[in-house]
C-alpha cells in the first residue's frame, strides 16, 4: 500500500517576480550594439559619396551657367539685343538693368577703337547662395589673324539669379558679400564686406605712406588730421561714383563686381581710382596745389598723381606690359597732348636730381613758368635743349633695357 506524505513547501513572493526570472540578452541591447558598429560605416560612405558627388555638382553648376554666358555671347554676336534682354532678370533693380544692357553695348571691354578677332567667354567660378551666385568670367580678345600683338585679356564679377530652372543676369545679392566692416589707418577709413576683406587689408598696409608722397610732391603742407573714406558697395560698377569732397567720401562699387585687365589685381585697381579721387580733390581743394594751364606743364599734377600710384603699385609686382605705352617721344612739346610725357619726365628728374626735384618743378610752375623753357632753368638749373636731349637718351636706354 503506497503511503503518501505531503509537506507544506516553503512558499516566496519573490521567487516569481520578473527581475529574479532568468534573464534572456535584450534584444535593444543588440540592435544599439549593430548601430554602434554600422554608424560609422554608413557616415563614412555618406561622407565619401559627398566628396565625390560635390565635384561633379560643381561641374555641372558652371555648365549651367556657361550655357546663358555663351547665349549671351551668340546674342552678341548677332547684334540680337532681344535675346539678351531675355536672359536678363526682370525683377532686378533698374541701374542694375542698365549695367547689364551697357555692357553687352560695350563689350568686349576695351576694343571699341582696335578691331580684333572673336570673343572668347569662360566661366571660372561660381559661388553660389540658394537661387543667387557670383560668377567670374574670363573674357579672352585675340588679336585678328596676321596682326601683331598680345590677346587682350580681362575678369570681373556677374551676378546671376537662377530663375525658371536658369541662370539668368541680375543684381548681387548681399548675402554673398557677408558682413559690414570697417578698418582705419591714419588718414583712411575703409567701409566694406567680408568678401573683399583681403583686398582692402593688401591696400590699408601702405596708403598712408603713399599719401604722404603725393602731397611733399605737390608741394603741399605735411598731412594733418584729415579723415578720407572709402565706402565699398554694390551699386552698378559703371554707374558714376558718388563722391563727396566736403566730407572726402567716396563710395565705389566691390572690386568683384569690376572689370579687371589681365594683370591687375583688385587691390592695384582700388588704389588707383582711389587715391587718384583724392589726389585730385586735393588739387581742385587747394589753390596752391594748382598749375596754370596755358603753357606745356598743365599736366604736371596729374601726372606726379598717376606716377606716384604707379611706382606703388610696382612694390606689389610688375605692371602688366599690356599697359604700358609704346615709348615714341620725340621732343618735350608732345607733353601737352599725352600725360605719359610728363610722367616719362618726372621719372628721369627724380633719377638724375632727386626726389626734392619734383617739388620744385610744382613750385616753379606755380611762380609762373608754364613753359617746359621757363620752368627747368629755374627748378633744375638746366636749359630746355639740355634737358630734352638727356631725356631722350634715357627713355631710349631704357627701351632697350625693358623685356
Amino acid at each position: 500500500m503506497l503511503d503518501w506524505q505531503t509537506g507544506n513547501i516553503p512558499y516566496n513572493d519573490n521567487d516569481f517576480e520578473p527581475e529574479n526570472a532568468p534573464q534572456s540578452p535584450r534584444p535593444s541591447r543588440r540592435i544599439k550594439l549593430r548601430w554602434l558598429l554600422i554608424a560609422p560605416v554608413a557616415l563614412l560612405f555618406i561622407a565619401l559619396w559627398a566628396f565625390l558627388q560635390g565635384p561633379q555638382r560643381y561641374n555641372r553648376l558652371v555648365s549651367d551657367v556657361q550655357a546663358t554666358a555663351d547665349l549671351e555671347l551668340w546674342a552678341w554676336k548677332s547684334h540680337d539685343m532681344a535675346l539678351y534682354e531675355s536672359l536678363l532678370d526682370p525683377n532686378m533693380p533698374v541701374a542694375w538693368h542698365q549695367q547689364h544692357s551697357q555692357e553687352f553695348r560695350l563689350f568686349p571691354a576695351g576694343t571699341q577703337v582696335v578691331r580684333r578677332g572673336t570673343p572668347q567667354v569662360s566661366v571660372d567660378s561660381v559661388d553660389i547662395r540658394g537661387d543667387s551666385a557670383l560668377v567670374g568670367q574670363h573674357v579672352r580678345v585675340p588679336d585678328q589673324p596676321g596682326m601683331a600683338g598680345r590677346s587682350l585679356e580681362y575678369t570681373h564679377g556677374v551676378p546671376y539669379r537662377r530663375l525658371d530652372g536658369r541662370w539668368v543676369r541680375s543684381a548681387p545679392d548681399p548675402a554673398l558679400w557677408g558682413r559690414e566692416r570697417r578698418l582705419d589707418t591714419r588718414y583712411f577709413a575703409f567701409i566694406y564686406t567680408d568678401r573683399d576683406a583681403d583686398t582692402v587689408e593688401s591696400l590699408a598696409a601702405d596708403i598712408d605712406t603713399l599719401y604722404g608722397r603725393i602731397r611733399r610732391d605737390l608741394a603741399l603742407d605735411a598731412p594733418g588730421d584729415e579723415k578720407w573714406t572709402l565706402v565699398l558697395g554694390l551699386d552698378p560698377p559703371l554707374a558714376p561714383a558718388t563722391p563727396d569732397a566736403r566730407q572726402l567720401r567716396l563710395q565705389l562699387s566691390s572690386p568683384a563686381l569690376v572689370t579687371l585687365p589681365k594683370g591687375i589685381t583688385p587691390a592695384r585697381y582700388l588704389r588707383e581710382r582711389f587715391m587718384g579721387w583724392v589726389g585730385e580733390t586735393m588739387i581742385a581743394g587747394d589753390p596752391s596745389a594748382q598749375v596754370g594751364s596755358g603753357g606745356l606743364i598743365w599736366n604736371i599734377p596729374t601726372a606726379i598723381i598717376a606716377r606716384d600710384i604707379a611706382q606703388m603699385d610696382t612694390d606689389n609686382g610688375p605692371r602688366p606690359e599690356s599697359l604700358d605705352p609704346p615709348v615714341t617721344w620725340q621732343t618735350l612739346r608732345q607733353s601737352a597732348e599725352w600725360i605719359n610725357v610728363t610722367t616719362s619726365v618726372l621719372d628721369y628728374t627724380e633719377t638724375q636730381y632727386g626726389a626734392e626735384a619734383i617739388p620744385r618743378m610744382v613750385e616753379a610752375a606755380r611762380g609762373g613758368a608754364n613753359t617746359w623753357d621757363s620752368l627747368l632753368p629755374v627748378a633744375l638749373g638746366v636749359s630746355r635743349e639740355e634737358f630734352e636731349k638727356a631725356w631722350l637718351s634715357h627713355v631710349q636706354q631704357s627701351a632697350r633695357r625693358a623685356p
